[in-house]
């Protein structure tokens, strides 16, 4: 694996990605024009989830920030297997917690339920 140095900031970046880990500047790799490469935002993070997961049970909430940031990272340093792993990570926290809410309501129901059933 080859190092270049960024235009940028003058970092070294690595060959297998296009953006210096560094300052963030996006490098046209080999037969890629830097007008065909837009940065794009990161297709595998939902912020929406993140926010309705800290609202509706706040531990699990934070852990799908905690993967979110860490998704955002990979995204922003070129690693999109990771990216991709983090988002989804982020994401299953965050819907642990809206289950853990519904999970919660239906026992907080049917518990005294019961129990006033047979007084």
């Amino acid at each position: 694996m080859s190092a270049r140095t960024c235009p940028e900031c003058g970092g070294l970046v690595a060959s297998t990605i296009n953006t210096c880990p560094h300052c963030g500047h996006f490098m046209a790799g080999e037969g890629q024009s830097q007008q065909s490469a837009i940065s794009v935002e990161n297709p595998h993070t939902s912020i929406a989830w993140c926010i309705i997961s800290v609202l509706l049970f706040w531990p699990m909430g934070l852990i799908a920030f905690i993967y979110y940031f860490k998704s955002d990272n990979c995204w922003q340093a070129g690693d999109q297997a990771g990216a991709e792993r983090n988002g989804r990570a982020s994401l299953r926290f965050a819907k642990y917690s809206v289950w853990f809410l519904i999970i919660t309501i239906l026992l907080g129901i049917s518990i005294p339920f019961c129990i006033f059933s047979f007084l």
